[in-house]
């Protein structure tokens, strides 16, 4: 950290502190550790010994607080190598339980399911917690706190069993220590036990998590003797096979990683491959900014939560990397990342940054990023903290901020950023608000991060009004206001705006959505009203959607609008069709019409234990056109294999091969 961010950091470090233990917490629930004499087999039959001792839960509630209508139970003990968890899911109409993916880490959004959520460090923060996933028919996915990779060796691999029985489902796992980030001088961790209940499409959660999935009241499982659990040094290095018309290469890099303790991990990436990982296809919609895209490569998404947002960071800007390195820990309640990285390009960055906890009241988070970009050097600093003023029941009011400094090394100088902002969120037909202020210096552009608007003072404000009613045929209905205006810091007008928004989603699947607003932005008055449908969103793969924008914008009219469509076509075949036509008239200046249809599928060969996928994809975007197909399987053990034909990243079709191997040592 650079000499002006670190001072400030510590200082608000203490101040903090001081504040932070001088609130009440109210009191969360607790759950005794249990010991299992003997580990179960992960079969999903509850006939193991340690059932009968484990601890657990039967109260399991919807998101309104009500008692779940339909019965759980869960389980969960632990012995020095794993975690041990079961459910057993009660169901009145067991014939409508489904279980429709058969792919390990697919989408299971329409399917019967169970989640173990398990925050290692007592956080109380979503990104510092893992979720551990199993569908009825026992498909696992998981979301691991310190980022997830395809490779499971490398991630960490835990086991799963279920089966259907004549009353509901059951479903066992194995959680082992060794895939976990967690602090062994503790003797607590938070969980929490959900359930997908897709006949009434609602979640049934233990403890009760009220309406907005309070962090607060996860239990405290206590009294826990964690493990010294570090992991052997690991290798993956991979082999590459290329040709085209062009020419005919081989590669071959290396990923390592050493976890020197369970709380820290380090990660050295070199000549990794980054040329076969399909990235996000661009919107044709019209934006006064460059469109931000995620990025897809495994080395920027492991540990990605211990590192700066695409704010400071958007890795998109660096290109295929030649060397990667990083190392990301956790010391009591302070998560900090190192990272460096050497494009091909000659251009490189590096990061420093850190987030402590303070209490359950708040957290403040220092970041700084260098770059070599394009020849120059640039530096990005900032600070930034949240603070929860009050809390009850599902009444919060919470504020945040952040400051920081940017210099894009072209001779600009530096500029400054300022940003506050408050929220009060009231749970289910209580109006709830937000309001923010932003002052973002001419001067403000980092090097690599995504920023695209600056020069300006922001004042801007919203209502909003939701429910998710009970033994209703609608599940949710929401509304929303908002309004803002910018000023240069000249004080000419940059942008005055509003919009009302709302919507409802039913049960069946079924779902409205409409937004209207304008936007003063001189010298263009804009107006859009844009609306929406969706249908088949329970069922899995064969859900659509159709959208309509229309008004004037950057002074012309302006329409957008899209269609997409997914279909089953047996146990293992879907497909999705999306297309989309966005045309902006003259007058505007950046007159324009364009079209966009990208249609894609996938064959998964049916197992639980391995993913094996054929899949193919077809975007054309007015005159150019793209088609790929690839084969992938990532095995449990052992060597995974990669097999594209094609560039799925080119603007026009490749007469290309690509063979990938790829194993754990």
């Amino acid at each position: 950290m650079n000499h002006k961010i670190l001072p400030a950091f510590l200082f608000l470090s203490t101040v903090f502190v001081g504040v932070a233990d001088a609130q009440s917490n109210p009191p969360r629930p607790e759950m005794p550790s249990v010991i299992a004499s003997k580990a179960p087999k992960i079969d999903g039959v509850l006939d193991d010994e340690c059932w009968k001792s484990a601890s657990a839960v039967t109260d399991f509630y919807l998101q309104t607080d009500d008692k779940a209508p339909e019965k759980t139970e869960a389980y969960v003990c632990y012995d020095q190598k794993s975690i041990y968890v079961a459910f057993y899911c009660h169901a009145s109409r067991p014939e409508l339980i489904r279980h429709e993916q058969s792919r390990r880490r697919g989408s299971m959004g329409s399917d019967d399911r169970v989640d173990f959520y398990i925050d290692t460090f007592n956080s109380l923060q979503w990104d510092q917690r893992s979720r551990f996933t199993v569908s009825a028919g026992g498909c696992q996915s998981e979301r691991m706190s310190t980022g997830s990779v395809s490779k499971t060796e490398w991630r960490g691999d835990w086991y799963a069993g279920a089966k259907v029985v004549a009353d509901g489902f059951i479903v066992e796992m194995e959680i082992p220590w060794i895939i976990l980030q967690y602090d062994n001088s503790k003797g607590y961790l938070g969980i929490m036990f959900n359930r997908w209940y897709s006949a009434a499409d609602r979640d049934h959660a233990s403890p009760k998590m009220g309406t907005n999935w309070d962090p607060y009241r996860w239990y405290i499982w206590k009294g826990l003797q964690l493990p010294k659990s570090v992991r052997r040094p690991m290798a993956m290095p991979y082999m590459l096979f290329s040709a085209s018309q062009k020419d005919t290469t081989v590669k071959t890099g290396v990923d390592m990683r050493y976890d020197p303790n369970s709380q820290s991990t380090a990660v050295l990436s070199l000549l990794p491959d980054f040329s076969s990982i399909e990235q996000g296809v661009d919107s044709v919609s019209f934006s006064y900014n460059e469109q931000q895209q995620g990025d897809n490569r495994p080395f920027f998404q492991e540990g990605g939560s211990y590192f700066p947002g695409s704010d400071m960071l958007y890795t998109r800007r660096l290109g295929d990397i030649d060397l990667g390195a990083k190392y990301f820990s956790r010391i009591g309640s302070l998560n900090y990342g190192l990272m460096h990285v050497t494009a091909t390009n000659g251009d490189s960055a590096q990061s420093v940054s850190a987030t402590n906890q303070y209490g359950s009241k708040g957290s403040l988070s220092a970041a700084v990023v260098r770059s070599d970009y394009q020849g120059a050097i640039g530096t990005t600093s900032g600070i930034g903290g949240g603070y929860n003023l009050y809390r009850k029941n599902d009444t919060a009011w919470d504020m945040w901020g952040q400051v920081g400094q940017a210099n894009n090394g072209l001779g600009e100088g530096t500029g400054t950023r300022m940003n506050i902002g408050t929220n009060w969120g009231a749970g289910r037909r209580k109006l709830g608000y937000w309001a923010e202020y932003n002052n973002i210096d001419a001067n403000y552009k980092p090097a690599i991060g995504y920023f695209p608007d600056v020069n300006f003072e922001s004042y801007g404000g919203g209502l909003s009004l939701w429910d998710d009613p009970n033994n209703s045929p609608v599940k949710s209905w929401w509304f929303g206001c908002d309004a803002g205006e910018s000023y240069y810091k000249t004080g000419e007008l940059f942008q005055r705006n509003w919009s009302i928004n709302g919507g409802a989603s039913w049960l069946k699947g079924y779902s409205i959505w409409m937004n209207s607003g304008g936007a003063k932005r001189p010298p263009h008055q804009d107006r859009l009203t844009s609306t929406g449908v969706g249908w088949g969103q329970t069922t899995l793969f064969r859900g659509g959607g159709a959208s309509y924008t229309s008004g004037n914008l950057a002074s012309g009219h302006y329409m957008n609008w899209s269609v997409s469509q997914g279909w089953n076509l047996g146990p293992s075949l879907n497909m999705n069709l999306n297309y989309t036509h966005s045309q902006l008239d003259e007058p505007s200046p950046d007159a324009y019409h364009a079209t966009q249809m990208i249609a894609s599928f996938a064959y998964e060969f049916p197992t639980l234990t391995h993913e094996r996928t054929v899949i193919g994809r077809f975007v054309n975007q007015d005159s150019h056109t793209n088609f790929y197909l690839a084969y992938r399987q990532n095995a449990r053990s052992g060597m995974d294999i990669y097999v594209t034909l094609g560039n799925p990243n080119a603007e026009t079709t490749e007469e290309s091969i690509t063979v990938k191997l790829l194993q754990v040592y």
